[in-house]
């Protein structure tokens, strides 16, 4: 489990990194074995922040999907499918010489689906 006092930076932070609390250390050492393919993409996207600092940021960054994306995603999915139903439904009735009655529920769960949506966008980077 994360402790409660991780930190979250966003991308346009120069140092990338959490400060530590006075007197904190890291004495966890961890190894990683890559590629020289995987090193070169990742030395690419640390851009000027040592690589450490940037693996380490990028493992406990929550916006970078955390572990509800995908049942987030799941579930737009699934709310598409029920607005793109009920179109289907009203644009039947006028069709069909009715009135359009439930437009303006649509338009508000797109709304709402929007906003969603964009969370999760923005999670993902």
């Amino acid at each position: 489990m994360l402790s409660s006092s991780l930190c979250i930076t966003m991308p346009s932070e120069p140092s990338g990194g959490c400060q530590m609390k006075k007197g904190e250390r890291r004495t966890v050492v961890t190894h990683l074995r890559l590629n020289p393919s995987e090193m070169t993409r990742i030395k690419q996207a640390a851009g000027s922040r040592k690589v450490a600092s940037f693996l380490r940021q990028a493992a406990l960054d929550v916006r970078a999907g955390g572990p509800h994306l995908h049942d987030d995603l799941v579930g737009i999915r699934a709310e598409l499918r029920a607005i793109g139903n009920n179109l289907n439904q009203i644009a039947k009735r006028v069709n069909q010489g009715g009135d359009a009655d439930g437009i303006a529920t649509v338009t508000a769960d797109i709304g709402s689906i929007s906003k969603v949506l964009n969370r999760a966008l923005a999670r993902v980077g």
